[in-house]
Order: C-alpha cells, then structure tokens, then sequence
C-alpha cells in the first residue's frame, strides 16, 4: 500500500472538517450523524474513522482550532500596542459584527454556536466548550487591561450572533455603537478603581 504524504494526509483531514463543518452549520451536531460527514466528505467510512473515531472528536478538534485561532488573534493584536487597547478592542468587535452581514461569515458563526450548544448537552465537551469561550473573554480582558468586561463582551457578541443566526433582522450600527459604549463603560470603571 503506498504511502500517504504529510501533505496529503493534512488536505484529507481539512476536506473531513470542512465536510463536518458544513453538516453541522446545516443540521447542528446532534443531528448530524458520522454518515452524513463521510457523504459530504465523499469519502469511506473508514477515511473518515482514520483521523477521527467519533463525532465528538471532530467537535473537540474544531474547537481546538478556533480556540488556537483566538488565541493567535488576541496575541497579534496585542503586540501591535498601536493603536490603544480600548481602540483595538473596538475595531475587533465592529469586524466581528460586521460579520453577522456576511452569509459566508454567518455560516461558520453557526458552526460556532452549535459547538456551543453541543457542549451544553454532551457533558464530556464541556469543559472544552468552556476553554475556547474563556480564551475570547479572557483575550478582550488581556487586550483592554481590565477584569470582566471580555465576559461581558463575549455575552453581547454571543447574542447578536445567535439572534442573526436565526434570522433575527439586526440593526449593526446600534450593536457596534451598544458594544462601544460597553467597552468605554468598562475602560472608565477600571481607570476609576486603580
């Protein structure tokens, strides 16, 4: 049997997310089943199995990935120092809601919220659940220098996009200038109490 190379070994794993990714924006987790990844990877059961058992290590292993991806997030914008935190903090939220205009954005927001949701009723996710939205709330205390106020954020995002994938009609002026002025509010609080 010829061997696979490192190279084709990572386009097969991508095609598997991707296929995994698609499914669950579509049905969510719980109604996706093994089969509908390995038909929409077009792929054999057996591919699919190689480079992850279970439904639940493709959830853990996207989290995974978003949370390295808001981890690199955080750490760039915070090297940049320019301009203030307050201010980068502002331009990531308006990006981010920006975003819930963006079909293609959106759907991958969906994948999000179904890992979110998946994690409140598959106990052993959890606390993976709870590391990747501890590493965004935690990334806006970093960047902003405050505690509490990326919680804070986090929930304020975490509604827009769960009503936007619904279908909910959003005003994303009002909740870029709602968040601003959440994250102005929280910059004075902590500027008073030091």
């Amino acid at each position: 049997m010829p061997r696979i190379s490192a190279k084709d070994k990572e386009a097969r794993r991508t095609q598997i997310l991707n296929a995994a990714i698609a499914c669950f924006a579509e049905r969510g987790i719980a109604e996706t089943s093994m089969r509908d990844i390995f038909e929409a990877a077009e792929l054999s059961a057996g591919a699919v199995y190689a480079y992850f058992p279970s439904r639940d290590d493709l959830v853990v292993h996207l989290a995974q990935v978003s949370e390295e991806r808001w981890r690199a997030t955080f750490a760039e914008l915070k090297a940049t120092g320019d301009p203030a935190p307050i201010d980068l903090a502002k331009m990531l939220v308006t990006e981010m809601i920006e975003g819930l205009a963006d079909p293609a954005t959106l759907k991958e927001i969906s994948g999000d919220i179904s890992i979110w949701v998946h994690g409140i009723h598959t106990t052993s996710l959890r606390p993976t659940v709870a590391r990747v939205l501890s590493v965004m709330a935690d990334g806006f205390d970093d960047l902003m220098g405050t505690r509490g106020a990326g919680a804070m954020i986090l929930a304020q995002l975490q509604g827009l996009a769960l009503q936007a994938a619904v279908g909910v009609p959003l005003n994303l002026q009002s909740a870029k200038d709602t968040t601003h002025t959440l994250i102005d509010t929280f910059a004075r609080v902590d500027a008073t109490a030091s």
